[in-house]
Order: C-alpha cells, then sequence, then structure tokens
C-alpha cells in the first residue's frame, strides 16, 4: 500500500506530501513540480536535467532506530518550516494563495507566446502578490514577492519585459521572466492607465499628463498632455496595455464615448471598444426592444457592420444585460455573458469583420461569479472568475473553445 511522506519543497519551503511510490511531487502552495530521489548514493544535486528541482527522500529500508531519526528529523523540519512560514506570510501563508484577478498577457517563459499574470494573496494576509502562469499548460512559472496591500493595486499592467503594479502613489516593475522586482518608484499624481504611444510605455495620470517611465529603472519623464479635441472622446485617453507586446493585433485597446457611434437600430449600445488604434471598432450592449438580451457587434465610424445575440441558442437563458467582458486579438472578438442563476458562464467567438460565430464554450462557476475578464491572446483566450473570497483562471484555445486548462478556484 502507499503511504505519505513529509518533505519540503525547494521552490517555496512549504510542507510536501509525497506518495512512496512517486518519481514526482507537486506542491499545492507554489503549484511547482519536483523530482523525488530515494538513492542516498546518488549526488545531491539541486536541479533535474529537465530544470526541475529534486526532493531528496531517505528509503524507509534500514533500522527501526534510522526511521525514528528521521521521523524526529521532520518534525523539526515541520516545525521550522511552518515557523518560516508564518514569519514570512502569516497563518494565513500556509494555506493555498488565493487568485483575486486583473489578468494582463506577457512572455514569462521567452518561447515567443503570450503567458498570463494575474493577482494573488495569501489567504489571511492583505499584501498582494502577482502570479504568472503558461499561457499553453496552466505550469505555475513564477510568484512574486508581497508586493502592495491588496486593497493598493489602481492598476496591473505589461510594458515590454516587464509587469507593473501601481498603486495610488508607487509604481512597481517586476521582469517578466523571473518575477524580480526591478524598481518601486514615486508617482507624481494618480495613474488611470499604462498606455503605449510610438515605442514607449506611458503613464496617464488622473490630472490628464502624460509620463514615460523607463521599465528598467521606473525613472518618469513628462511626456506631454491629453489633447483634449478628439471627436470621439475616448477614455482612457491613450491604449491600455494588457500585454507586454503588440504582435496579435487587439492587445491594446481603448473606451470610445461618442454618442453618434452609439446609434444602432435594435441595439442599446453601452460600450464601444477601439482595439489596436483602428476600426472595426466592438460595440457591447442589450437588445432595444422586448427582453435584454446581451448582444455583441462591429462597426466602422460611418457604418455598422453587424450586430448579433451574444448567445447563440436559449438567448433568454441569459442575464439580461451587456455581456460582462471581452476581448479581441487576431481578427476575432470574444466575448463573455452570465447564465440565468449565475451557475455558468459562456465565452463566444465572433469574426470581427462579419460577425459569423465561431464556437460557444460554457464554464460552471458555482455560486456565481463577483469578477469576470477576458483578456485573449493570438493561442489562447484567458478566463478569470471570483467565486466567494477565491478566483479561477481558465484557458480556452482560440481554434475551438476547448478548456485546456484550470487553475484556482
Amino acid at each position: 500500500m502507499s503511504s505519505l511522506r513529509p518533505a519540503t519543497c525547494p521552490n517555496c519551503g512549504a510542507i510536501l506530501s509525497i506518495v512512496s511510490d512517486s518519481d514526482r511531487v507537486t506542491c499545492t502552495f507554489c503549484d511547482v513540480t519536483s523530482f523525488v530521489n530515494r538513492d542516498a548514493r546518488a549526488p545531491k544535486s539541486l536541479v533535474h536535467p529537465t530544470g526541475a528541482p529534486i526532493v531528496h527522500v531517505r528509503s524507509r529500508s534500514g533500522s527501526g532506530a534510522v526511521i525514528a531519526i528521521c521521523v524526529s528529523l521532520g518534525v523539526l523540519i515541520v516545525g521550522a518550516v511552518f515557523a518560516a512560514n508564518v514569519l514570512q506570510h502569516g497563518i494565513g501563508g500556509l494555506r493555498q494563495a488565493a487568485l483575486i484577478g486583473n489578468s494582463v498577457l506577457v512572455d514569462a517563459n521567452g518561447d515567443g507566446s503570450d503567458d498570463v499574470v494575474v493577482r494573488g494573496i495569501y489567504i489571511g494576509d492583505e499584501v498582494m502578490h502577482l502570479r504568472a502562469f503558461d499561457g499553453s499548460s496552466g505550469k505555475n512559472l513564477w510568484i512574486s514577492e508581497p508586493l502592495l496591500k491588496a486593497s493598493e493595486p489602481e492598476v496591473i499592467a505589461a510594458a515590454p519585459g516587464v509587469v507593473l503594479a501601481i498603486s495610488e502613489a508607487l509604481a512597481v516593475g517586476l521582469d517578466a521572466q523571473t518575477g524580480k522586482p526591478r524598481f518601486r518608484a514615486g508617482l507624481p499624481e494618480r495613474v488611470e492607465a499604462v498606455c503605449k504611444q510610438a515605442e514607449n510605455t506611458v503613464l496617464l495620470t488622473k490630472d490628464d499628463k502624460f509620463y514615460s517611465i523607463n521599465t528598467a529603472s521606473g525613472s518618469l519623464t513628462a511626456a506631454g498632455a491629453v489633447d483634449g479635441k478628439s471627436s470621439r472622446e475616448p477614455y482612457p485617453r491613450c491604449f491600455a496595455a494588457p500585454s507586454d507586446h503588440s504582435g496579435a493585433r487587439g492587445t491594446t485597446m481603448r473606451e470610445l464615448r461618442s454618442d453618434d457611434l452609439r446609434r444602432v437600430e435594435g441595439m442599446r449600445v453601452e460600450t464601444i471598444l477601439e482595439f489596436a488604434g483602428a476600426p472595426p471598432y466592438l460595440m457591447l450592449g442589450e437588445r432595444a426592444v422586448g427582453s435584454r438580451v446581451p448582444m455583441v457587434g462591429a462597426r466602422t465610424a460611418d457604418r455598422v457592420l453587424w450586430k448579433s445575440d451574444a448567445p447563440a441558442m436559449e438567448p433568454l437563458g441569459a442575464v439580461e444585460g451587456t455581456p460582462k467582458a471581452a476581448s479581441i486579438a487576431n481578427g476575432r472578438a470574444y466575448v463573455a455573458y452570465v447564465r440565468v442563476g449565475e451557475r455558468a458562464i459562456r465565452v463566444a467567438s465572433f469574426t470581427l469583420a462579419d460577425g459569423q460565430r465561431q464556437w460557444e464554450s460554457e464554464l460552471p462557476v458555482g455560486g456565481g461569479p463577483s469578477l469576470l475578464d477576458v483578456v485573449a491572446s493570438d493561442r489562447h483566450v484567458f478566463v478569470f472568475t471570483t467565486k466567494g473570497n477565491d478566483g479561477a483562471l481558465r484557458s480556452l484555445s482560440t481554434t475551438d473553445g476547448r478548456l485546456e486548462w484550470s487553475v484556482g478556484g
């Protein structure tokens, strides 16, 4: 019969329970998978040839005295790890970290494809950290050090090679591939958005001024003010930056507030989103007459290209009102809406140019999401939902909407 052996995670120091006949173990605290070595004669290497860490566990064979010593040593290690974790994270740090949202896209493993970073918090702790997940597998790539109070971050954004966590008075920059801090910089004013202007990353402040930020040092340089003459009244008045590169069209967006663009027959338009600085614009709203079924559509400045109910079937089975979240990548629009009873959400994919529906997928969410976020890359649609005090991050294939992986929740 298999049994459990205590050990410690070489990545974060948390307690591991290793099945006696298993050759690897995944930490429930930091999600890092380690190889298990039981050969006392093998070199005490810390890293497997694959790059994964190694946990060294003594075999159960041997005298009772050796077993007793191992058990005693295990108790001491557990106590030491407990104390270390309490000092670092508080009592809540011994439990699984909760995900609390704000998904952004970065290339965290250097493979040229988007991965995803979300905010996290150790249960019982009020300090926020960031966690990066591999876009293809959902593997946890890194966990940052505690950064800011959970209530503080106003903006989480991406810049080339950097993830930015911004509170009312402070900008923290993390290396996108390691999660290690690059800088902490004071701010002259509250930041409304992180934007891209030409090749520069800029901060738009509440007093309508731009500051170019050096992503290596965090130093700020005045970069002008908002031009209030735009006829479309975009907000924020630069492109939000949920991705650290723009290889997949649609990773930057802003909301347009023009009343002229909202006049669409049969559709009450709530939100118009401009992606990558060019039409088509994505329209989100509801039916103008009768039941308020969620709708989606696209238009240029001059005409409506198409409009459609977001649900493919049972439109009256959707929670009334505007779709809860949307994104665009590679000429496709992705919108999410909630089913009546709030026990499931659905994500639908449309071709942006003509509105042809590509697929629709349903994801269970139990008691219903209090937060729903969608960010699309060229290969994956990342869907974040919260339920209670914890969130779940899921990845759907852009090809057919199938669920690729899920973490949290």
